[in-house]
């Protein structure tokens, strides 16, 4: 991780360690996780006393992985690089939550971050003054929680693994809907 504001932030959550450890274990999820990063930049989260939601969503990263871990044991199946992909995405519908805008070179108006058409880190750096409000995007009605996921899935993960992730996402579903059925 290059980012000295996220080891600080992630060090101060006291998970930087286990970040580390994590990606001793499994390399190519630093790509992952450097993506997300670049992806969220340090956007604060709407809980958790003004957090960066990537913390929040790296922590849970790690629970996941390690949850996984304990159940590889006794599952050849289970896949913990899976479980850690599946942590870091799982608080990014969040980012439906937020507006994030600058006020454009029109009078009265402003220019807002689309979600998933660019990282809010690529908006901010064109739009120095933008500002992040809380209240919903206007993509917020048109998409799920999934879907949120999906697309971010798509921006940050490599096709193989993001292949997987929709695959094991979309299992999960059809899973869920035979149990309520």
């Amino acid at each position: 991780m290059k980012s000295p504001s996220l080891i600080k932030a992630l060090r101060d959550a006291k998970i930087l360690d286990n970040i580390r450890t994590v990606l001793v274990e499994y390399p190519s999820l630093e790509d992952v996780v450097e993506a997300f990063c670049a992806y969220l930049s340090m956007v604060p989260a709407r809980v958790k006393g003004g957090r960066p939601l990537i913390v929040d969503c790296l922590a849970l990263a790690v629970q996941e992985f390690q949850r996984c871990k304990r159940i590889a044991r006794h599952d050849a199946d289970a896949k913990p690089q899976l479980a850690f992909v599946e942590g870091l995405l799982h608080a990014t519908p969040t980012l439906l939550q937020i507006r994030i805008c600058s006020p454009s070179h029109v009078e009265h108006e402003s220019v807002c971050w689309v979600p998933f058409a660019e990282s809010i880190s690529e908006f901010c750096n064109r739009y120095p003054r933008a500002e992040q409000y809380d209240e919903p995007c206007a993509a917020r009605g048109s998409l799920t929680d999934a879907q949120a996921r999906e697309l971010v899935a798509a921006r940050v993960l490599p096709a193989t693994l993001a292949k997987f992730f929709i695959r094991a996402a979309e299992t999960k579903l059809v899973a869920t809907e035979d149990a309520v059925s």
